[in-house]
């Protein structure tokens, strides 16, 4: 349950960047964190572990406690768990995806847009090729062009598929139909895959999230998978992830990295982490339902404005296009709604360099009052 009213909680301004970054009249839905409570067995133990000054280093059974309880959740919740001396701990999903970029073999990385920024930062700082397949917008909802992505593997073969699934920012939830595609592609062209499934619990409706590795074990043995539990219970700044890197494969020369080059999580992330995945799948499901109501209001929203906004399958955001409610001399979403709407969102040209400008991503996770008071005055912003 959730431990207080989440209409209640609409401003976070203590430690938050994303109530922190504007002016105080501005609404920010940009950052990928909730505005909403913690579960309570988290506050409670974080608040304990505190009051007794237990702020050291981890000890080995921290770390057992919280890779062991983060596969028993992936197997509860989607059938799959990974090997334990397979699972690396790290502080964060974004510095797992620079590592694997840096250190897994192939000139190329190729990954779906839009896509979250890092994997545009982290392919060009690895000193590797970035190339691109763009997912159309059909009836409603983006779909990998699955023709124009084999043509892009079959001219850079020996690459590195980069995948979000969840999709960031378009919501999709790959069906196993996609994800199969994908595992051909990679298994014909000698591709390394890296998966990241940080958005993986943030599911709606029926949609179901299928971990990459579980496709079969000759995908499995290629594939590097990120998981974390900071989505999925608001625990991001605490810094918790894993990463499942498959042994007897060149994927292990991630290992050759000296630990000391990178960090590895904390403490506490690692106690609230392993608290929420042992406690706090009732929390999950409530919160979920919170968010929903702000997703059916988006959908409304996009049927009676005609705006095209998708309505995420899975993640709390939404990728929206403004391109014909913009005017024609001022045609950058994100600059247009924070001096007209005072909207603070993700701006599309982080996510599309080319042809993102009319774009922008928002998030749903906070409170019903803040996204019905963001609605009003977008709709007043564009002239409906």
């Amino acid at each position: 349950m959730l431990n207080e009213n989440p209409d209640q909680i609409r401003e976070r301004r203590g430690l938050s960047v994303k109530w922190n970054s504007y002016e105080k009249d501005v609404i920010p839905l940009w950052v990928a964190d909730m505005d909403l409570p913690t579960p309570p067995e988290v506050t409670q133990t974080l608040l304990d572990t505190i009051s007794r000054s237990d702020l050291g280093y981890p000890s080995k059974q921290l770390y057992d406690r919280y890779l062991t309880s983060l596969n028993h959740w992936s197997e509860d919740h989607f059938g799959y768990s990974y090997k334990a001396d397979e699972l690396e701990p790290v502080g964060d999903v974004v510095q797992a995806i620079y590592w694997a970029t840096k250190q897994l073999p192939g000139d190329s990385v190729i990954f779906l847009t839009p896509a979250y920024p890092p994997f545009f930062r982290a392919v060009k700082e690895s000193g590797k090729e970035a190339v691109t397949s763009q997912m159309p917008l059909l009836a409603g909802s983006y779909q990998i062009d699955m023709e124009d992505l084999r043509e892009k593997v079959r001219k850079h073969p020996n690459s590195i598929l980069l995948l979000c699934n969840p999709h960031n920012p378009t919501g999709r939830v790959f069906t196993r139909a996609e994800l199969e595609s994908l595992a051909e592609m990679a298994l014909e062209n000698d591709l390394w895959v890296i998966s990241d499934e940080i958005h993986r619990d943030i599911l709606f409706e029926d949609h179901v999230h299928i971990p990459f590795s579980s496709i079969s074990p000759e995908v499995e043995a290629r594939t590097v998978s990120l998981i974390s539990g900071s989505k999925t219970f608001n625990i991001a700044g605490l810094h918790a992830a894993a990463v499942h890197i498959p042994a007897g494969t060149p994927s292990e020369t991630m290992r050759l990295i000296p630990k000391g080059l990178l960090s590895g999580p904390s403490s506490l992330g690692m106690l609230a982490s392993a608290v929420a995945f042992e406690t706090s799948g009732t929390w999950l499901n409530d919160t979920l339902n919170y968010i929903s109501h702000n997703r059916e209001a988006l959908s409304d929203f996009s049927t009676a404005s005609k705006v095209n906004a998708a309505i995420p399958e899975g993640t709390y955001m939404s990728w929206i296009d403004l391109a014909p409610h913009l005017p024609a001399d001022d045609d950058n979403a994100y600059e247009y709604l924070l001096r007209e709407a005072k909207l603070a969102l993700s701006p599309g040209l982080d996510f599309l360099p080319v042809g993102g400008e009319t774009h922008v991503r928002i998030n749903l996770a906070t409170s019903h009052q803040t996204i019905e008071e963001s609605l009003r005055r977008l709709k007043s912003a564009i002239g409906l």
